[in-house]
């Protein structure tokens, strides 16, 4: 039975959304993660399932809070649109993420977290430097917190299973070569793989272990391959690396791009040899929780595991140069002493309510409690599941649908393909030639129309009025790009709860400036640009550049039209044969929301 009992700022329990992405084959951990949420929350936590854009339909007004679960990344558009993203920031209420595998994307990561005016962060980087990650300046007023990347599954616990010398394995594993940008760290789940297996022979060892993708095992298998092993393989998970801006990931995946065979030393001494190991992510693992739970005997590199294991008490530690095989194989060949370290792990740490969910749980609420104000209470009435449930039926729908075209096409394509087999090679070369020439003028034909299309609902008045002339320069040149730019701009801002845009005519130079009306750059706000004087300079050739420039709102989006700058050379061009069209459109980009 869940705790409502009030706190004594919240007269009541929140009504929460939790933003997530699961499906059919996710990994088990991300399901009790979020299910761990909505069991054991205080609050009233409400699932919703997307990727992308929020579902059609959705008001996000009729809950009193948010979570952004880390299923979805918060910085990438595919998982979190630019649109849902601008939503969030309007949304009035509490504001939570989660964030996973901290060691990457940190600079986008925090830019979308303040443009979306986060209240309460749980990540994973712990308290020594979670200032260098999570940096105050940038996060300011962000109450930030420190959890575990996974939890004990309390469903495991009290699961039959096969009693350590009755298990066929004696050694199993699971895991993935990890990229070499992740530094030193993060090689170790490979490379304890590679070298147990060649160790493993010697002591007549039963291994089932691998590496390749395609061994992955998920949900129900991966239990049952864990209780059919003796002991499991495992270190610590996270990063030595702390790629905050994307570079090192970006040349050292450049590199092995040229040269895909570069040993991981070269790499490092290239590209991130005073990173590796200045920030450690280094934390428990999930499935050393698994592992305890379903009495499966650890072996792993050692480490600190966030303080939640003890070398020889709850785990056998391999070294790092498996010196001490000898010493691992007997405990394996010994199934008493193996025994005793299994109970202990069992006991200690998976029967540890400290490492549950619910524990996971009651630091979020405290958080809640601490963070939450009345105001922030909605008065909307709340959804009722059916309700909920038709949006989610719908969204799927529409989801289906695209798999089917995109399903439909790979075939043809296929299909296609299997044909030009039956060629001979030059002629078959020659009409794959013709093909591709042909998809790349449709293709460029159908974003043409998308552009025009994106315009004609401007003029009709979805978000303002624009001048049926302004056309003139598009159709004539065909240099939409800049002019669809503005007009999207115009468009995301008279959305956002607070955005406010100036013109500032600096010499020769005009900036479509972006300021935070809400905070403090309220102060600058232009007062409006002369139309004459804009248009004489654009006539004569005066202004030589033109820049959009959103720093105020970085993290919404990567590209335009939320954050960052950019440059309109065509609007400049375009200035010189219709200054008074490119003026009014300017202009009418700062009438404010």
């Amino acid at each position: 039975m869940k705790d409502v009992q009030p706190s004594p700022v919240i007269p009541r329990p929140l009504r929460i959304a939790l933003l997530c992405d699961f499906h059919k084959g996710v990994a088990g951990t991300i399901l009790d993660h979020i299910q761990g949420i909505g069991a054991h929350s205080r609050h009233t936590v409400t699932p919703i399932n997307f990727r992308g854009d929020l579902p059609r339909g959705l008001d996000l007004a009729r809950f009193d809070g948010v979570i952004i679960h880390y299923s979805l990344v918060a910085c990438h558009d595919s998982y979190l649109s630019p649109a849902s993203r601008v939503a969030i920031r309007r949304f009035p209420g509490l504001k939570i993420a989660f964030v996973q595998d901290d060691y990457r994307f940190i600079d986008a990561t925090v830019d979308a977290l303040a443009a979306m005016k986060i209240d309460i962060l749980f990540g994973l980087a712990p308290p020594d430097i979670i200032d260098a990650v999570y940096s105050p300046a940038r996060l300011p007023g962000v109450r930030r917190e420190t959890v575990l990347a996974g939890y004990v599954p309390e469903r495991l616990l009290d699961l039959e299973v096969p009693p350590f010398a009755d298990r066929p394995l004696d050694v199993g594993y699971r895991a993935r070569k990890l990229p070499a940008w992740l530094g030193s760290h993060a090689q170790e789940k490979w490379i304890i793989a590679d070298r147990f297996l060649r160790d493993a022979p010697a002591y007549g060892l039963l291994c089932n272990i691998s590496c390749r993708e395609s061994d992955r095992l998920y949900g129900e298998a991966w239990i049952r391959f864990l209780t059919n092993c003796k002991a499991v393989l495992g270190s610590e998970s996270g990063s030595g690396v702390c790629d905050f801006s994307g570079a090192i990931q970006q040349a050292v995946e450049a590199h092995q791009q040229r040269q895909p065979d570069t040993p991981f030393e070269v790499l490092r001494e290239l590209y991130f040899k005073a990173e590796d190991g200045r920030l450690m992510m280094n934390v428990v693992s999930p499935r050393c929780f698994e592992a305890a739970a379903l009495r499966t005997l650890m072996i792993l590199y050692e480490g600190h595991y966030s303080g939640r294991l003890q070398p020889w008490r709850h785990y056998v530690p391999l070294r790092r140069d498996h010196s001490n095989m000898d010493e691992v194989a007997a405990i394996l060949r010994d199934p008493a002493r193996a025994q005793a370290i299994v109970d202990r792990a069992y006991h200690e740490v998976a029967r540890n309510p400290d490492n549950w969910f619910r524990a996971m749980v009651a630091q979020m609420d405290r958080a809640i409690d601490d963070t939450a104000s009345p105001a922030m209470l909605s008065p909307a009435r709340p959804y009722a599941a059916a309700d909920l449930d038709r949006l989610y039926r719908a969204t799927q729908r529409r989801a289906n649908r695209r798999r089917s075209v995109q399903k439909l096409l790979l075939g043809t394509v296929e299909a296609v393909d299997r044909v030009l087999s039956l060629l001979p090679p030059d002629r078959r070369l020659r009409v794959r030639g013709q093909l591709r020439g042909g998809v790349r003028r449709a293709l460029a034909a159908r974003d043409r129309l998308r552009a025009l299309m994106a315009v004609e609902k401007s003029i009709l008045g979805q978000f303002g009025t624009v001048p049926l002339a302004m056309l003139v320069p598009v159709l004539v040149t065909g240099d939409e790009g800049d002019f669809i730019a503005a007009i999207k701009i115009r468009a995301a801002f008279l959305r956002l709860n607070s955005a406010r845009l100036c013109l500032r005519l600096d010499g020769r130079r005009l900036t479509l400036e972006a300021v935070d009306g809400d905070g403090k750059d309220a102060g600058k706000l232009s007062p409006p640009a002369d139309p004459g004087e804009i248009r004489r300079l654009l006539a004569e050739g005066g202004i030589l550049r033109i820049r959009w420039s959103g720093e105020a709102f970085r993290g919404i989006s990567k590209t335009l039209p939320y954050g960052g700058q950019r440059d309109f050379p065509q609007l400049v061009r375009m200035g010189r044969a219709w200054p008074k069209q490119v003026a009014a459109l300017l202009l009418w980009m700062t009438v404010q929301p």
